[in-house]
């Protein structure tokens, strides 16, 4: 079983079960922790979510701000694994968060989101 994340009816991302409740989990937590909402919105529960691009943009840019905020390592790598996640899911929806590096550990995280992508199957 998987779980469908839609944006204008077309399917963006298409996880197993248990990866996509981890990611709605974390989503849910963070929009408590930020104060905003994510944009990502239930369809159909643990079926079909919609995301709300506009929404998950001004989510994905505070979440990228904290992350380049700090140097915790275990800040970067709770919230790290989501923030990849939404910024893979905006790009999908037509509406990227440009990342302009400034310096390398900027550029390493651009590397990795790469990477991160590849195992998001749609």
């Amino acid at each position: 079983m998987s779980i469908n994340f839609k944006h204008g009816g077309r399917t963006i991302w298409n996880p197993a079960m248990g990866v996509g409740r981890v990611f709605l989990h974390s989503v849910t937590a963070l929009e408590s922790f930020t104060g905003r909402p994510s944009g990502v919105t239930a369809l159909i529960p643990d079926d079909t979510y919609d995301i709300d691009d506009g929404e998950l943009w001004a989510f994905t840019r505070e979440l990228l701000d904290g992350y380049f905020a700090t140097r915790h390592p275990l800040y970067r790598m709770m919230v790290g694994g989501v923030l990849k996640t939404c910024l893979v899911l905006l790009e999908r929806a037509g509406n990227p968060l440009h990342i302009d590096p400034v310096d390398e550990d900027q550029m390493s995280f651009l590397r990795e989101l790469g990477y991160h992508g590849r195992f998001m199957p749609t």
